[in-house]
């Protein structure tokens, strides 16, 4: 497989219009193409500096003629999860038809996108990049050959690194919860309590 990593800026596509916008950062770990109505189904998990800044973003996102549904699930100071089913774009597109696919989450922030695309062959990958070279502004940021052995790797650590990745949130909820305690303690102490 031939590994592409891309910085896409797309003009037609509703999360880089929001992210040029305002300041938020949006990625779709989960989507799903429904090639008879050339529309995507993407689960969205954004994040603002500001509340104001998500609620805005939200609504630019939502209100953008490409996005056919959309379901807020969850909001929560400057974070969100939502459902979406947006159009195909002209980039994606492009990659579908020279036989590309995704195989990481899509990430949009400041009015770019982070792809991570295969390729079964070097050829196909050639062709969709100049394709895109003569429509599109992007920037390749990875381009590689992994062997299937290597392409497949993540999914038999998964369960290891999701471990990993629980423990070290819990720690730091830890030292959240303990610098915070030794803050109040200071604090007390300070003002003679």
């Amino acid at each position: 497989m031939y590994y592409l990593s891309l910085n896409v800026c797309q003009e037609d596509c509703p999360l880089t219009q929001a992210t040029r916008e305002h300041d938020v950062w949006f990625i779709t770990p989960h989507w799903r193409f429904e090639k008879e109505s050339s529309r995507w189904k993407l689960r969205i998990h954004a994040e603002a500096s500001e509340r104001q800044e998500l609620e805005d973003a939200l609504r630019r996102f939502q209100n953008v003629k490409a996005v056919h549904q959309f379901h807020l699930q969850k909001k929560r100071g400057t974070t969100a999860f939502l459902r979406t089913v947006v159009a195909e774009t002209d980039t994606i597109d492009t990659v579908e038809r020279h036989g590309g696919y995704v195989v990481g989450p899509f990430q949009n922030a400041g009015g770019r996108e982070r792809w991570h695309l295969g390729f079964d062959t070097q050829t196909d990958a050639d062709d969709a990049l100049a394709e895109l070279d003569r429509n599109e502004e992007f920037r390749v940021r990875n381009r590689r050959r992994i062997t299937d052995p290597e392409a497949f790797d993540p999914l038999h650590y998964h369960e290891t690194a999701q471990t990993l990745l629980e423990g070290v949130v819990m720690s730091l909820n830890a030292n959240k919860r303990y610098w915070k305690q030794q803050s109040r303690t200071i604090t007390m102490k300070y003002h003679g309590k």
